[in-house]
């Protein structure tokens, strides 16, 4: 059973962070707008982020290079112009929210797990 709770984690977890981005995409003009375009742009995106904000050590500098290089791979991947990348950006947090805000009002929320005895 729980095995079907990760999988489901998994899927919504893909829902929530690849629709928005390919629904931006399409919005935006991007030459790869499809559903593996997104997924890998917004996987590389998160590496690229993620290694950004390690490196530099300093939260607000690498808050802003994450964001910069996250949109340098939207760009690449999807095939866009940087300022449409920014563009899909900002929409992509924009729908992520609204899909949150609309299954919490729904009732899912991420089941956490029980621990055994002690």
């Amino acid at each position: 059973m729980e095995t079907l709770y990760i999988i489901g984690f998994v899927v919504v977890l893909i829902a929530i962070t690849v629709v928005p981005v390919m629904i931006a995409a399409r919005w935006a003009g991007a030459r790869r707008p499809g559903f593996l375009p997104a997924l890998a742009a917004v996987f590389l995106a998160t590496l690229v982020a993620q290694l950004a904000l390690v490196l530099t050590g300093d939260a607000l500098i690498g808050l802003v290079l994450a964001l910069v290089v996250a949109c340098a791979v939207y760009a690449l991947v999807l095939g866009t112009s940087f300022v449409a990348a920014v563009g899909i950006a900002v929409v992509a947090v924009i729908l992520q929210a609204v899909i949150v805000t609309a299954l919490v009002a729904l009732g899912l929320q991420m089941p956490l797990p029980v621990a055994g005895p002690i």
